[in-house]
C-alpha cells in the first residue's frame, strides 16, 4: 500500500501481474483444502518436477519449452497405457483405439503443468471458484512452484474436507472470499469454461477492483464504487451523482474517466484518473 496525492492509500498493483483461473478438483471437491491450507495445486499424471526444470535448464524459447513439456507427457503418458493395458491383458486393436485420445489428454495435460510451472509467478492473482462458481476465492501466488509428496487414498482433514492428491501445488495468501454477484458478467462467463486453469490477465481491471477498491494499475489510480438499490435508478439520481462527484474533484473533472454497470444487483462505477 501506499499514498497517492497524501490523501487516499492506494493498492499498488504491478503491470506484470498475471491472473488466473484454477479449479479445485471436479466439483470443487478440494476448495475448502484449497482455502485452509493456503494453496493451489494440479496433477501432473506421476511426471516428476524435477524432471520439468530440467527441460527448461536446456531449452530457452517458450515455444520450444512448451514442446518439450508435450513430447515428455506424451512419453510418460503411453508408457503408463502400454503398462494398463498390459496388466488388463488388452488386445493390440483396444490398445491403438486408446491411443489418439490419450494422447489429446496429454497434450492438454502438458499446456495445463507448463503454464502452472513455468507461466506462473510469484505475486500473481488467482480466482478459485465453488461449486457452480456461487462463490470464488481470490488470492496472491506467493511462492513458486512445488512438489510434494502425496498418497493416493483418501484423506480427510480434522475439519472433515478432503484433501487434495495433487503433488505440484503453489502456496498462496487469500485476500477474500466472493459471491458470483461481485463479479461483472463477463468475468463471470469466462469463470464459466470448463478448462482447470485458466488464464484471465485481459480480465485486469475487473479483478483488481474485486482485490480492492482503491488501486493503481499501468500507471492509472482507480476507485471502485458500488450503490445498491431496490429503486428504480432515474435520470435525476443519475444528474445527483455526476453533481456530487463535480463537487467533489473540483477542477480535475476532465481527467476523470467513468465506466459504469447498472444490474439487477450492485451498481458498480470505476472511476480511473491518471495517477499523480
Amino acid at each position: 500500500m501506499e499514498i497517492c496525492n497524501n490523501k487516499i492509500a492506494l493498492l499498488e498493483i504491478p503491470s506484470e501481474t498475471k491472473y488466473w483461473f484454477v479449479r479445485a478438483g471436479k466439483e470443487a471437491r478440494y476448495y475448502q483444502d484449497f482455502l485452509y491450507n493456503e494453496y493451489i495445486g494440479l496433477d501432473s499424471n506421476g511426471v516428476s518436477l524435477n524432471s520439468l526444470c530440467e527441460l527448461s535448464k536446456e531449452i530457452q524459447t517458450p515455444d520450444e519449452l512448451l514442446e518439450a513439456y508435450k513430447q515428455a507427457f506424451e512419453d510418460h503418458d503411453l508408457r503408463a497405457l502400454k503398462y494398463q493395458a498390459t496388466e488388463a491383458a488388452w488386445t493390440e486393436e483396444q490398445y491403438k483405439e486408446s491411443l489418439p485420445s490419450e494422447k489429446r489428454k496429454s497434450k492438454f495435460r502438458a499446456r495445463r503443468i507448463f503454464n502452472f510451472v513455468e507461466s506462473m509467478s510469484e505475486g500473481d492473482i488467482v480466482i478459485v471458484p465453488f461449486t457452480s462458481s456461487n462463490k470464488f476465492l481470490i488470492g496472491v501466488i506467493r511462492s513458486e512452484c512445488l512438489e510434494v509428496k502425496i498418497s493416493k487414498d483418501l484423506i480427510l482433514s480434522d475439519n472433515g474436507y478432503e484433501e487434495s492428491n495433487y503433488g505440484l501445488r503453489r502456496y498462496v495468501s487469500w485476500v477474500k472470499e466472493l459471491s458470483r454477484f461481485e463479479f461483472s458478467d463477463k468475468l463471470y462467463r469466462a469463470s464459466s469454461a470448463h478448462q482447470s486453469l485458466l488464464e484471465l490477465t485481459s480480465y485486469a481491471e475487473d479483478i483488481n477492483g474485486l482485490l480492492a477498491p482503491y488501486h493503481r494499475y499501468r500507471d492509472q489510480c482507480y476507485y471502485r464504487m458500488s450503490v445498491n438499490t431496490k429503486e428504480a435508478v432515474s435520470s435525476l439520481t443519475w444528474l445527483e451523482y455526476q453533481t456530487i462527484l463535480r463537487d467533489i474533484v473540483g477542477e480535475d473533472l476532465d481527467h476523470v474517466y467513468q465506466k459504469q454497470k447498472v444490474r439487477k444487483h450492485p451498481i458498480a462505477r470505476y472511476l480511473s484518473p491518471p495517477s499523480q
